[in-house]
């Protein structure tokens, strides 16, 4: 024998408070699915906030760091002398028996220099003396043929 459900007319008793039941259990289920969204939708939106404000900051920052750019060329441009100056005080400084091979203006200011000399080591002593030449670094030496040396210095 197979029991049935009950009818509306055999207890409705029973059937009101199942659906007492159903409406206190839907309510809060309502409401819980609001504050879901609620929250779902807050947080896309703070998300695309964030991203946006990344956004701008890093144009900030390249922005930022363009114009520092510029301006230690600037600051290093306007310390370091003209190449032309620094020729005439290289042409007072530098001793008779050397020979200057070239003198190249370099991005930022700084200038390359080129010396020919027998004995590299009397060159560097001889700058060693010179307050003039402090603001130049050996970058670079070369021996040619018959014994002679080509020195490159770089100012700083």
């Amino acid at each position: 024998m197979r029991m049935s459900e009950p009818s509306e007319t055999e207890h409705p008793a029973l059937l009101d408070e199942v659906t007492r039941q159903r409406a206190r259990l839907t309510r809060p289920m309502v409401l819980l699915l609001l504050v879901l969204a609620a929250t779902a939708l807050w947080m896309t939106w703070a998300a695309r906030s964030a991203r946006a404000q990344a956004a701008a900051l890093e144009a900030q920052a390249a922005t930022a760091a363009a114009q520092a750019d510029a301006a230690a060329d600037v600051a290093q441009s306007a310390g370091a002398p003209a190449l032309s100056a620094t020729l005439d005080a290289l042409a007072q400084h530098l001793p008779s028996s050397l020979s200057l091979v070239s003198a190249e203006g370099r991005p930022g200011g700084s200038v390359r220099i080129a010396i020919d000399t027998s004995d590299p080591d009397s060159l560097r002593e001889g700058f060693g003396g010179d307050p003039w030449f402090d603001r130049f670094r050996e970058r670079a030496q070369e021996q040619h043929d018959g014994g002679s040396f080509r020195v490159f210095l770089e100012s700083k």
